[in-house]
């Protein structure tokens, strides 16, 4: 059995093909990737998150961050989801939706148990880096919003080396890592713990 995936490891890599042309890891080594993970075209909530996904893709960029969908699906199925919801919605999903159809990405993902078919995703910075993952239910989409502050804080947090607290958005105050020793908190005084 393989070893879970941990925060802080380096994601596998892999290539495919996608509805945008062929995908190769390699060549996002100066980007975030946001790794949606689905496990078919023409899933319900899979549709729901791909076209909020492709609503939001300027806040992405402006992040410097690819997202991408892996589905289960053949090439050719993955086409026909996004035109489907062309169609249906007028949407042209431009984010590239890839095919995995052995499910050897899923594995390396530790995703492939169809049975469950939970939702998942990761975050990846450009050293390769797993900064965030989450396994959610098949019949909740996820939040957006949520990645997006997530991505924001990661990347204010590694610029600026300092911990973002909670319910935190951008461009509000972060702070210092806290007193480790007891000579440093003297020195700070009574809010050592509580900087806000």
């Amino acid at each position: 059995m393989q070893a879970s995936l941990l925060l802080g490891e380096q994601a596998p890599l892999f290539s495919a093909r996608s509805t945008e042309g062929d995908f190769l890891f390699e060549n996002f080594r100066e980007k975030w990737l946001f790794l949606l993970f689905c496990h078919e075209a023409f899933d319900t909530i899979a549709t729901t998150e791909i076209i909020s996904l492709n609503r939001s893709i300027k806040f992405f960029s402006d992040y410097k961050c690819q997202p991408l969908i892996i589905t289960s699906s053949s090439l050719f199925s993955n086409l026909a989801w996004i035109y489907s919801i062309y169609q249906q919605n007028g949407e042209q999903i431009d984010l590239p939706v890839l095919e995995d159809p052995t499910c050897k990405i899923f594995e390396a993902y530790q995703g492939s148990n169809h049975c469950r078919k939970n939702r998942f995703f990761f975050l990846i910075d450009p050293y390769n880096t797993i900064r965030w993952m989450c396994h959610y239910p098949s019949s909740i989409g996820l939040s957006i919003e949520e990645v997006l502050r997530t991505l924001s804080a990661l990347q204010h947090s590694d610029q600026n080396n300092t911990l973002i607290p909670v319910n935190w958005r951008p461009g509000e105050k972060s702070f210092s890592e806290t007193a480790f020793d007891r000579k440093t908190m003297i020195s700070i005084g009574e809010k050592w713990f509580y900087p806000l």
